[in-house]
């Protein structure tokens, strides 16, 4: 349910008045490439200095930005690259930017009698870890495909929590997905990816990854790797920094080969690139099919860092894996590339999330976003971050080439009856809902001891009003919907047609209890963010009242005379009749 409220302000209606309309706007589509190697440049920044909107170049090097005045200074930023900065007017007509590599300095280093100081360098990254938390916005892609076919996308924004080189967290303002299927009829889904992004640390052991010279001190480092001084430059900052390249002496794959950028005053990581084929420890593994293997994994992961008060946290996490499946019956293969990307875009503001309490430890992409309704709004009012070409290739994608996306994934479907998820958040409709026979038996915990536990004690029914208020301009969107949680739920007790009518009466009642929330913010004079956000709690806290008179009045269904007297309420209210859909009383009883 979408509430749209539009707000005028009186400041823009002088300044049209007065400047006698919008200035025209410039939109740019490009590509930016390695003015060396003549190669697409790849997750280059690219961003307006007057509205801090931006956006990353695709692996094609394609951007996009729009709304920009002609004046408007456009930045291209990349570790090991000059920074380019350019009005927008004069990139108009331009088709390809080139960005120069740093590599000035390399002829004036002077010959070192041996290399211990690149080892000390590197071992040395592990003091300069911070280790105070902070949040930025972040925006996460991910894209694969099977050949030259696009089979998924995932589109999320987060208010990612940074913790130095590492990311802790990420909580999500809202996401998408889009799947199309492979000639075979099947779905690949990455369902965790930003969890493996997650996962990863700088400086410690990673056992679902290989080996790094980050993980080891400085003599287990030179046991293990190769260094060698790639170059050395001076960036715009005057600060001077070596680009090193490492190869692990072991070649059984169980270690990552790569290069990295390091300042040598102050010892910051700048950026680190990570590689490995056929690694022998990865973050992967298959699910929902038995005879399917995972028969070899590539990887190439990247990461970018920028001061932010002082000190070192992630810019951008690039994870990049070749897969291929084996069936083990035929020996069947199928080979997937996919490209991810998550990029810290602005550590000086986070998202107002919506009001929803995900179940806690529950990482998986595809989980959280069949719990959030698709909000139009959103995806078409959203400019301050924007990857590269998401306007046309991620639109199509979604809209057209795709066989599913979350608007329909996660429901029963003809191509998956059961719907995806075997507990798949449920949003309230007219629909009845029924809980499995076959359910799992209840925790040891709550059959300890003599006796039978309380009833109380044996069913949780969590049923949560999902809010969103995003502002874009001068409205205000506010997206409502009744949401029954599958994971914090349950229901041990025998299972009777009374009981199946509380269940589904208890669901009604949280649905009229969200239409008049959202009569209450209509209402409203004061339509900020705040106000609606201070309705939502006082409704929540009524909502918790009302939900504890109706729980110890029905008595789970069992108590006639008050089951009829809110079942009056629903058919008042959503013209529902439970008590005569599921007929759970006799006649006379």
């Amino acid at each position: 349910m979408l509430l749209f409220i539009y707000m005028c302000s009186t400041q823009r209606i002088i300044f049209a008045q007065v400047d006698g309309g919008l200035p025209e706007t410039i939109t740019l589509n490009a590509r930016v490439f390695d003015q060396e190697t003549m190669v697409p440049a790849a997750y280059v920044a690219v961003f307006d200095q007057r509205t801090a909107n931006g956006t990353l170049t695709n692996l094609n090097g394609f951007f996009r930005l729009k709304d920009l005045l002609p004046g408007d200074t456009i930045v291209f930023s990349c570790v090991g690259y000059e920074k380019v900065k350019m009005q927008a007017i004069e990139l108009t007509n331009k088709e390809i930017i080139y960005i120069h590599p740093n590599t000035g300095l390399l002829n004036k280093v002077e010959v070192l009698a041996d290399d211990s100081f690149l080892y000390k360098l590197v071992s040395g990254c592990r003091k300069t870890m911070s280790y105070e938390h902070r949040q930025a916005k972040t925006y996460f892609q991910l894209e694969t495909y099977a050949g030259a076919k696009q089979i998924e996308m995932i589109e999320c924004y987060y208010n990612g929590e940074y913790e130095g080189y590492d990311l802790n967290d990420l909580k999500l303002k809202d996401g998408r997905l889009a799947l199309a299927r492979l000639e075979n009829n099947g779905l690949i889904v990455s369902l965790e990816t930003s969890r493996a992004m997650n996962m990863h640390r700088m400086f410690r052991e990673n056992e679902h990854f290989p080996v790094s010279p980050f993980e080891l001190n400085k003599g287990k480092l030179r046991k293990n790797y190769l260094l060698h001084l790639a170059s050395r430059y001076e960036d715009e900052n005057a600060a001077i920094i070596y680009v090193i390249d490492y190869r692990p002496r072991d070649t059984s794959n169980h270690f990552f080969q790569g290069r990295v950028w390091i300042d040598s005053l102050s010892g910051n990581l700048r950026k680190v690139n990570l590689k490995v084929n056929n690694a022998k420890s990865y973050p992967f593994i298959v699910v929902g099919k038995n005879d399917v293997k995972l028969d070899l994994v590539d990887m190439e992961i990247s990461k970018t860092f920028e001061e932010v008060g002082g000190k070192m946290y992630v810019k951008s996490i690039d994870f990049n894996y070749h897969l291929r499946y084996c069936r083990k019956d035929n020996g069947e293969e199928q080979e997937i590339t996919t490209n991810a990307v998550l990029y810290a875009y602005n550590y000086d503001e986070f998202f107002v999330l919506p009001c929803f309490r995900f179940t806690e430890g529950m990482y998986s992409d595809y989980r959280k976003i069949s719990a959030v309704p698709y909000n139009t709004a959103f995806w078409e009012n959203i400019e301050e971050f924007r990857m590269a070409d998401r306007i046309n290739k991620n639109e199509k994608f979604f809209s057209e080439n795709a066989s599913l996306t979350n608007l329909n994934f996660f429901k029963k479907t003809s191509f998956y009856q059961p719907g995806f998820f075997e507990r798949p958040y449920v949003f309230w409709s007219e629909k009845r809902i029924f809980i499995k026979e076959d359910r799992p038996k209840p925790p040891p915990q709550l059959i300890k001891g003599q006796g039978a536990p309380p009833p109380r004690a044996m069913y949780n029914l969590v049923v949560q009003i999902y809010m969103d208020v995003n502002e874009f301009d001068d409205s205000i969107y506010v997206q409502t919907e009744t949401i029954f949680d599958p994971f914090q739920s349950y229901y041990y007790l025998p299972l009777t047609k009374e009981s199946t009518a509380f269940v589904n009466m208890y669901f009604d009642l949280m649905e009229i209890w969200r239409r008049e929330l959202e009569a209450e913010i209509s209402a409203t004079e004061n339509k900020s963010v705040s106000a609606i956000q201070m309705l939502y709690q006082k409704k929540t806290k009524e909502i918790d009242q009302w939900q504890q008179e109706f729980f110890s009045e029905v008595l789970r269904g069992s108590a006639r005379e008050n089951m009829v007297k809110w079942n009056m309420v629903i058919v008042e209210k959503l013209g529902i009749d439970n008590i005569d859909f599921f007929s759970p009383y006799e006649a006379g009883q």
